[in-house]
This record gives C-alpha cells, structure tokens and sequence, in this order.
C-alpha cells in the first residue's frame, strides 16, 4: 500500500519540478536572446567606429608609397627603362596594402571581400618575358587597387572628421560635469539655457 501511494505523489513532485525548470530555462533563454541584439549593435557599433578612425592612418599609409613609387617609376622611365623595376615594386606594394586592407574591413566591419587576383596561370611555351611583364603590368585588379589607394586618403579625411565630431559631443555632455565648474560665465552656456553645477538655469 504504501508503494502505490508513494509513487503518484513522487511522479507529480518531480513532472511539477521538471516542468518548473524547463520554463526557467526558457525565460532565460528568452531573456538571453533579447539582449543578444542589443549587445550585437554595440558591439558593431564601436567596430564601426574604429574603422572610420582608422581610415585617415590607414590612408597616409597607402597614399605615400603610391605617389612616391608612381612618381618614381614615371621620372625613371626614359632613364634605360629604370621605371619599370620601380613600377613592378609599386605594384607589389599596393598588392599588399590591399590584402591589408580587406582584412581591416573583414576585422571591423565584417566584411568579407573576396580576393580579385585571378588564379596563376601556368607559363605559355614559347611566350617571352616581354609578354610576361606586359601581362603582369596591365593586370587591372592591380590598377584598381592603387586607384582605390589614392583616393582613401582624401576620402578617410572626411570620414575620419565626422567620426571626430559626431562622438565629441556626446563624449563632451557625458564628461561636461567634470570641467562644468571652470568654464566661462559659471557653466556650459548653449545660448537658451545655462548649465550651472546648481540645476540648469534658462538664461
């Protein structure tokens, strides 16, 4: 007698247990992937926000060599062919900048852009290395390469600038407690209202 009603009572308390714990994991879960979006923005937010700050170093740094190694292989060209060599570095160069580049991109930003250089092709008999250099020379995943070089500088400028200003003026609200006290005319005046230490009064 005692087994018969001792194993109803045990069946309820634990079905009445389980149930209890798989909707508490289910609300956590639920809590969890509300706030995994929000996490996700942020997180994207300031990735993004590093690769505008970084997009004005970044354009020094393709921008120098591309100009000195263009310029260089122009001057040098009718000196015996001495451009060329300087031009084949160049190219290399700008190769490496954008492989450097599209992992910045891949890191920040996510984005994962695939590479333009065609696969090897194998040596033709018979082809010359006058063919070969002019195959290498005109391939244009190189020219787009140092065209998309020189112009990230001019374009990180501006990107880089609204970047700065449009985190300055939050940064400078949030940290306006701190300095509030030495400014001018005892607070932060925005023309309408004056922020004093005391409560903010209308000017």
């Amino acid at each position: 007698m005692v087994s018969c009603y001792s194993t109803p009572y045990g069946e309820f308390s634990n079905g009445h247990e389980n149930r209890t714990a798989v909707s508490m994991t289910a609300e956590a879960a639920s809590g969890a992937e509300r706030g995994h979006p929000r996490r996700q923005r942020a997180a994207e937010t300031w990735l993004a926000t590093i690769h505008l700050l970084t997009d004005l170093p970044m354009g020094i740094v393709t921008f120098v060599p591309m100009v000195v190694g263009l310029s260089l292989s122009l001057g040098l060209l009718p000196l015996f062919l001495l451009g060329i060599p300087v031009l084949l570095i160049t190219m290399a160069v700008a190769s490496l900048l954008a492989r450097i580049e599209r992992a910045r991109y891949a890191i920040t930003l996510g984005e994962r852009i695939p590479d333009p250089r065609p696969p090897r092709q194998p040596r033709v008999p018979g082809e010359t290395w006058l063919h070969r250099l002019h195959r290498r020379i005109g391939a244009p995943h190189t020219w787009r390469a140092i065209c998309y070089l020189l112009l990230l500088l001019p374009l990180s400028v501006l990107t880089f600038t609204l970047a700065v200003l449009l985190w300055s003026g939050p940064l400078a609200l949030l940290t306006l407690p701190i300095y509030n006290w030495a400014l001018p005319n005892g607070g932060a005046d925005f023309g309408f209202v004056t922020i004093r230490n005391a409560p903010a009064t209308v000017g």
